[in-house]
């Protein structure tokens, strides 16, 4: 069975990242999920983005939990990907929550901090089924997964060593994300075997080779900024 090809921040690698257009873009290329980013804004409203300041995506350098979603969402955060996306704006996650198929993943990651659990679970009854919430933070996912029993987590790692396995075991979490780039193939096959023994769920990012599928058949799934370019 071939992994899961889910979209890093949309289709980014052809549409502004984490925008509706990406999402849709990605859901066109018939994407197994969509991974996005989020982060919470001065009045705590969640939205779709992924640094802490809109000068990377952006003319203009706003600090996101300083500033309003109004106020963000005045800005063309698409234009830097091309003329054509111009007039692209930044995202509520309830948006993005309503256009997810139920049949697709949605890989939320989160970019900040606690603060975020309360306006998180205010949009519980709009969770798309296949929800999944990501993070780099330890901490902050023992606490996602006391507040969000039923809903898989998994933590993002870079180097799959026997202190993130240690770690790991001591938790609850449903699955490990590992940065494909620091791991070599014959690590990841050892760890990927013991994680599934145990049910766990195993993915790395970002992985933009296509000719790769085969030899990654182990991992459940696999985060590419290139969806369209995996013959799905």
């Amino acid at each position: 069975m071939k992994p899961l090809i889910i979209a890093h921040r949309g289709c980014s690698s052809l549409a502004p990242e984490n925008t509706v257009e990406s999402v849709k873009l990605a859901l066109d290329c018939n994407a197994d999920g969509i991974e996005i980013d989020v982060r919470l804004t001065a009045d705590k409203q969640i939205v779709v983005t992924h640094d802490t300041c809109t000068d990377r995506i952006s003319t203009e350098n706003l600090e996101v939990p300083t500033t309003t979603y109004a106020d963000l969402h005045e800005l063309d955060i698409g234009s830097w990907k091309g003329s054509e996306w111009s007039g692209c704006r930044m995202a509520l996650l309830e948006t993005i929550f309503n256009l997810m198929p139920d049949d697709k993943q949605l890989l939320l990651e989160i970019k900040c901090g606690d603060e975020i659990i309360e306006p998180l679970k205010k949009l519980a009854q709009i969770f798309p089924a296949k929800l999944i919430i990501i993070s780099f933070d330890y901490e902050l996912l023992l606490k996602i997964k006391k507040q969000f029993v039923e809903i898989p987590v998994m933590w993002i790692v870079e180097k799959m060593d026997k202190t993130v396995l240690e770690k790991f075991a001591l938790s609850d979490f449903d699955g490990l994300d590992f940065n494909i780039d620091v791991n070599t193939l014959d690590e990841m096959k050892d760890i990927a075997a013991g994680l599934k023994k145990e049910s766990k769920i195993i993915y790395t990012w970002t992985m933009n080779d296509a000719q790769r599928l085969d030899e990654l058949s182990f991992l459940d799934g696999i985060t590419t900024d290139y969806p369209q370019d995996f013959n799905l």
